[in-house]
């Protein structure tokens, strides 16, 4: 019997290429334009991203989905971002969460960074820069260590 043969028929080896898990992301904000564009940005990206447009409705596709990246608007209809910040890091500590505001303010971007945010974004988000970070993210996750952003 060949080695090739041998290997193929081994159940201890897998032979073929290996592809990395697509890092799941939850856009959660209440401008349907903005979830759709963050969407379609970050599929093309790789990630597998889902949406929601209310605090209720996040908090029901983090406990289904178990996203690794949370993109969190501050104002929601229902609920208040930093709210829902607290919420999820203290059942899931190392989720990335980066917050976004369209009316942003120094004690709100404290406070956020202050919960565990890994970024406080103004609105409108500037798309090159999320990539970067989102980027920057998935590498400090695969070496277990911090993202540091600057507030505002």
């Amino acid at each position: 019997m060949s080695d090739s043969s041998f290997l193929s028929r081994s159940p201890a080896v897998v032979l073929g290429s290996c592809r990395e898990a697509r890092k799941k992301v939850l856009i959660v904000d209440d401008e349907y334009l903005i979830r759709y564009s963050l969407q379609r940005l970050l599929e093309r990206e790789g990630y597998a991203a889902f949406t929601a447009g209310s605090g209720h409705e996040a908090l029901r596709i983090f406990a289904e989905q178990k996203p690794d990246i949370v993109i969190l608007d501050i104002h929601l209809p229902d609920s208040n971002g930093l709210s829902l910040l607290k919420t999820i890091k203290e059942n899931s500590p190392s989720v990335a969460m980066i917050m976004a505001t369209g009316s942003p303010d120094l004690q709100s971007g404290v406070e956020a960074m202050k919960m565990g945010a890994l970024a406080y974004l103004e609105k409108p988000l500037d798309m090159c820069n999320l990539k970067t970070l989102m980027h920057s993210t998935k590498q400090a996750a695969a070496q277990n260590s911090t993202v540091v952003s600057d507030v505002l």
